[in-house]
């Protein structure tokens, strides 16, 4: 039972290379991520209209993507949150 316990990840904790492997490969993946929006958010200095609703906000296209990066991040960490609640 326990074997079973340890092969689904239950109990056991992962080995020290793995975490340090999988803590690189994180930093590496964030890295990457944040080059490619920094790399669009600098050819992207134009300014653009942003209609929602009735209103209309108008401003540097960079602008408005880092606000919806922003807004995607904030949106993902508090689901991830949430779902990490539910598991227990």
């Amino acid at each position: 039972m326990a074997a079973e316990k340890g092969l689904r990840g239950g109990g056991e904790t992962a080995r020290p290379g793995v975490r340090v492997w999988l803590k690189r490969t994180k930093l590496v993946c964030v890295a990457i991520a944040v080059v490619i929006v920094l790399i669009v958010l600098f050819q992207n200095k134009e300014r653009a209209a942003f209609d929602i609703l009735f209103w209309r906000l108008e401003a540097p296209q960079a602008v408005l993507l880092l606000g919806v990066f922003a807004t995607g991040v904030l949106v993902g960490a508090f689901i991830a949150r949430v779902l990490r609640r539910q598991r227990g």
